[in-house]
């Protein structure tokens, strides 16, 4: 499911600067496909931290890493439970903190930051805070979060709620899609 939302955004754009081979027969333009490899974009993909979510912690991380293996883009993770504690880049390369491009070998124990409360607002404050603009915005929660949380609006950002098996995710159908995961992998 996730991989379809990725291929939705590397879809081959269509324009009428290069008419598709039906309109040479039917005298009618149709946009045609624009040729070179289509950019997906930035994605950002935001972990909860928060205690309630640890035992699912490896799920959310392997996931992440098969998508930047998958599709050789770079991914941004951020890793939030009151407040974003994490600002990682994830590529086919490997992992590495994002401001201080410190490596970070994932084959060790690699050392979650988090365990405190729930405040799914902290992402919208670090997105506007460090104007990022992510074309996909991929929650993986229990979506036990803050009552009213404020979310992050930027026309062209696409929002994907992934749920885990014990959690709840009803509030986020008017943001996103809400994907509840059936079972741990």
């Amino acid at each position: 499911i996730l991989r379809n939302h990725v291929n939705d955004l590397a879809k081959p754009t269509k324009s009428y600067r290069r008419l598709s081979r039906r309109s040479y027969a039917t005298k009618i333009p149709f946009k045609g496909k624009v040729s070179g490899n289509p950019t997906i974009g930035e994605i950002t993909v935001t972990i909860d931290t928060s205690g309630s979510t640890m035992a699912d912690q490896p799920m959310f991380l392997a996931e992440v890493d098969s998508l930047a293996r998958i599709y050789n883009i770079p991914i941004r993770v951020l890793m939030w439970d009151a407040e974003v504690g994490d600002d990682i880049t994830v590529s086919k390369s490997g992992w590495s903190r994002t401001h201080t491009r410190e490596r970070i070998n994932k084959n060790e124990s690699f050392e979650v930051a988090g365990g405190g409360g729930t405040k799914i607002s902290s992402v919208n404050e670090y997105l506007v805070a460090n104007n990022m603009k992510p074309k996909l915005l991929i929650y993986f929660t229990d979506g036990y979060v803050e009552a009213s949380p404020k979310f992050f609006r930027h026309a062209g950002t696409k929002h994907v709620f992934f749920i885990t098996p014990d959690g709840q995710g009803n509030q986020f159908s008017s943001i996103g899609d809400v994907v509840k995961v059936v079972e741990k992998f």
